[in-house]
């Protein structure tokens, strides 16, 4: 809930000339509940659309997949109807709790109709695919785009910076509790280095994407 209204500024800030976002690969995640208690899905501080007369539902939801469970029904009731969604898949995965995401996916997808589209796969560590591909979806949509970041960091970056660029609305459910042991450590290659990747959002002032 932070990273996104902080990105922004980060963004905004003329003064800023260069933005480089860091991400760690944990070595392992708490094997109980990672979070409990979820609120209610709504929008995320900072990244909701100013109010207008004119105000329309999301014409499509674009969800990255995580660990923490959403209520799609409810999500759909809370706008008044079926919208499509766009569901992006981590895979490959490099986190060790990986399958906790296909008992997501499983949750979500348990009642697809035939037809239906099936989930995008995305290495979880690949932001410029994400944002490629949440680009090419809303440039076909003529309405309102709603953004579910559940999915890893790199993926929600994306996302992050597509609702800033387009004023895409971000929901989340944000837990009350988090597991105090939710992540441990910093995963290694086999030649020993920490699995660390930087991502470069701006430079001299220049956005990269766009």
């Amino acid at each position: 809930a932070v990273f996104f209204p902080l990105l922004r500024f980060a963004i905004e800030a003329e003064q800023l000339k260069d933005i480089v976002i860091g991400y760690s690969i944990p070595e392992k995640y708490a094997e109980s509940p990672l979070a409990a208690e979820l609120n209610p899905m709504m929008g995320l501080p900072g990244m909701m659309p100013q109010q207008t007369d004119t105000a329309q539902d999301p014409k499509l939801f674009i969800a990255s997949v995580g660990y923490l469970p959403f209520d799609v029904q409810e999500l759909e009731q809370q706008f008044g109807g079926k919208t499509p969604m766009e569901v992006i898949f981590p895979f490959p995965s490099s986190n060790p709790a990986y399958q906790r995401n296909w008992d997501l996916m499983q949750q979500l997808f348990s009642d697809q109709s035939p037809g239906e589209k099936s989930p995008r796969r995305v290495d979880a560590r690949d932001m410029s695919r994400v944002y490629d591909i949440i680009s090419a979806e809303d440039s076909r949509v003529e309405g309102p785009v709603l953004l579910l970041p559940f999915g890893p960091k790199p993926h929600a970056a994306a996302m992050a910076i597509r609702a800033i660029q387009r004023g895409h609305e971000v929901y989340y459910t944000q837990p009350k509790y988090y597991n105090p042991e939710y992540s441990s450590g910093v995963k290694k290659h086999s030649c020993g280095d920490e699995e660390s990747y930087a991502y470069w959002v701006k430079s001299d002032g220049l956005m990269l994407y766009d």
